[in-house]
């Protein structure tokens, strides 16, 4: 699979090698109408954002992508985010983290 970037790959091998039962069915670079979000479990509408520093820098970035996550939830999707660094920083951690979030849903 050939991801967009180095912390979905790694936030995907730390799934791939849990593989929590609440995050069945996950799928990368799911598309949503004319978005994509980095992570899907399109069954339950729940999505799993990386938020790398990069593109969520400055106040125009962090404005469009807020406005994106409510175009989206006003379908019905729930989602939970991860700063890049946290995932790079505790990989297995974040995946563990959004298991339960999906389990207390």
């Amino acid at each position: 699979m050939v991801f967009d970037s180095p912390v979905e790959e790694v936030f995907w091998e730390a799934y791939r090698k849990s593989s929590p039962s609440s995050l069945g069915g996950l799928v990368a670079q799911h598309v949503l109408g004319r978005f994509r979000l980095d992570f899907a479990i399109p069954e339950k509408k729940i999505g799993i954002e990386l938020d790398g520093f990069e593109y969520h820098s400055s106040q125009d970035s962090i404005i469009k992508d807020r406005q994106r996550q409510r175009e989206i939830e006003e379908q019905g999707w729930r989602i939970v985010r991860f700063a890049a660094k946290e995932v790079f920083d505790d990989p297995e951690g974040c995946v563990k983290q959004a298991a339960l979030w999906v389990q207390s849903l």
